[in-house]
């Protein structure tokens, strides 16, 4: 077993175990070889939750990708809405002067009936 066991957890991350200590420390209560049994098992479990935890991260470039997606999908939204809301703007605003159209032409018809 060596002084030190390094492990790559996703090819990138690594971490350092005293593999030499810890089966020292086991050799107190149990017999060598099932000492280095127990060392590799360790080393081995360390290294597929490390795996497992680091798959659930997301990396930096990775994050910056998604909120540059985000915020173009946001800005194409905002986009989308105030062309909207101009569109209906504007047919109120004609549907307002078709109205004053109307008003005005029942005023003057009901002044030329008035008088007469």
């Amino acid at each position: 077993m060596s002084a030190a066991a390094i492990f790559k957890s996703n090819g990138s991350r690594a971490c350092l175990i005293d593999t030499l200590a810890l089966v020292r420390r086991l050799e107190k209560g149990v017999p060598s070889k099932q000492a280095e049994a127990i060392t590799l098992t360790i080393t081995a479990v360390l290294n597929e939750s490390l795996e497992s935890v680091a798959q659930s991260f997301v990396s930096k470039p990775e994050m910056q990708r998604s909120e540059m997606i985000q915020d173009s999908n946001l800005w194409k939204f905002k986009l989308k809405m105030k062309g909207s809301q101009d569109h209906h703007f504007a047919l109120l605003q004609r549907e307002t002067e078709k109205l004053e159209l109307i008003s005005i032409k029942c005023v003057v018809n009901l002044d030329m009936k008035l008088t007469r």
